[in-house]
């Protein structure tokens, strides 16, 4: 059974100017190939994705993508509380 993914509005925009920062450095299609890669981590197996931070906070990196989250079992969802994005210089 798969989890929800919610991303909560406010970090919407904050992904919009994420994008946008990327679409500039020539990354957009990496960083939305790893926002998807991590998406479909998520949705499946949660607790295998990435590492622990304080708290029930964990977070992943999927580079140029990185994504804090916490989950929710007994909802099966996973919430997102950041999101950033990091850059490879290889271009």
């Amino acid at each position: 059974m798969k989890y929800l993914v919610r991303v909560p509005p406010q970090l919407v925009d904050h992904l919009a100017a994420l994008l946008s920062k990327a679409i500039t450095d020539g990354y957009d299609s990496d960083f939305a190939d790893s926002l998807q890669r991590i998406q479909g981590a998520l949705e499946v197996n949660p607790h295998e994705c990435g590492e622990s931070r304080s708290g029930d906070i964990r977070i992943v990196f999927e580079l140029p993508a990185a994504v804090e989250f916490i989950i929710n079992e007994s909802s099966r969802e996973v919430l997102v509380t950041a999101i950033g994005y990091h850059p490879r210089r290889l271009k």
